[in-house]
């Protein structure tokens, strides 16, 4: 079972809607990626359980109760795919806006803004991404304090928590680590921590940027945003000045787990 995500809307994922409408959403379906060739290479069809439904292009998106038709999935060398359908060369599913709904059309022209929006990958069944710094490639970890086990410190590290989006709308979002069962908070001192309350958890705002990182800032505040500092002090700031040796440190990337 997998989510399928769009790489140019990356709070969007593939969803059944009320009225069988294929939309983007920031939890998505869960979806079964029914493989009639080698798993990850070649021909699916995609089954819905929650609506009991495969997914079709013809004669347009949407769902069928029966077997589903066929979806040609073209592998990209970073891991993503194009898919269509097995008789169309040309057309492709592609998500214009984040909430959908999504079409089947010809990609955009190289180098267009939003190029990467005819290209999706196959996720885990929950939202979950890793938090990758620009300036230094160290990830945001949730670990246990070796002074108070009771006690969990948020800091860079080269490996980072796995963290489960629960979304408040697109581009919103509270982060819950998967393995240690905390939340993202900030306290008095704009120190980025962690709370095992999900009622402190402050919700984030993520301002996509063009090269597809991301702005991370609390909801409500247009000064400060998450920043690393000195490899591994995660802090809620300013941002430093365009041109200074760490003006990067400001931006993040979600790095979704393999299928």
């Amino acid at each position: 079972m997998n989510r399928i995500q769009n790489v140019f809307h990356h709070f969007s994922l593939v969803r059944v809607d009320d009225t069988n409408q294929i939309v983007g959403n920031q939890i998505g379906d869960p979806i079964q990626v029914q493989w009639v060739d080698e798993p990850g290479l070649g021909r699916a069809s995609l089954f819905v359980p929650r609506v009991d439904l495969f997914l079709r292009t013809r004669p347009v998106l949407g769902v069928a109760p029966n077997e589903g038709q066929l979806f040609r999935f073209d592998p990209q060398i970073d891991g993503s795919y194009v898919i269509r359908s097995v008789i169309d060369d040309v057309n492709r599913l592609v998500l214009n806006n984040p909430a959908g709904p999504i079409t089947v059309e010809p990609a955009p022209p190289v180098g267009a803004p939003d190029f990467n929006k005819q290209f999706w990958r196959l996720v885990s069944p929950r939202p979950e991404f890793r938090i990758q710094n620009v300036f230094n490639d160290r990830f945001i970890a949730v670990v246990q304090d070796p002074g108070n086990a009771d006690n969990w410190l948020v800091a860079g590290f080269d490996e980072g928590s796995l963290f489960w989006f629960q979304s408040a709308n697109l581009g919103q979002a509270i982060l819950y680590t998967v393995e240690s069962v905390e939340y993202l908070t900030i306290d008095a001192a704009n120190r980025v921590q962690s709370s095992g309350n999900e009622e402190a958890a402050r919700v984030l705002q993520f301002d996509r940027q063009d090269d597809g990182t991301y702005i991370i800032h609390p909801v409500g505040d247009n000064i400060n945003r998450l920043v690393l500092n000195d490899v591994d002090q995660i802090r809620n700031e300013p941002a430093p000045p365009p041109g200074a040796l760490d003006f990067n440190k400001q931006f993040w990337r979600l790095v979704a787990p393999p299928a």
